[in-house]
């Protein structure tokens, strides 16, 4: 017999890596966790977590490419 997951337990967590600004310490937050979160803030206010390891302030990772940033850099040389 085949049993539906109704509380969603079967389901893959989606999840939001944060960076210590403190100590460098990475940590991956559920992405609920963090939507709970941004409920309490303004529009453009960032949501932060406390760092396990520091207890500083952890905020969300950006991923910058280096590769965009030499692409620039080389297209304004020509």
């Amino acid at each position: 017999m085949d049993e539906e997951d109704s509380f969603g337990l079967d389901e893959e967590i989606k999840t939001i890596l944060f960076i210590c600004i403190g100590c460098g310490e990475e940590d991956d937050v559920p992405e609920f966790v963090v939507q709970e979160f941004q409920e309490d803030k303004k529009q453009n206010e960032e949501v932060e977590t406390i760092c396990p390891r520091c207890n500083g302030a952890m905020r969300r990772a950006r991923k910058v490419p280096s590769d965009f940033t030499s692409l620039g850099t080389s297209l304004r040389s020509r």
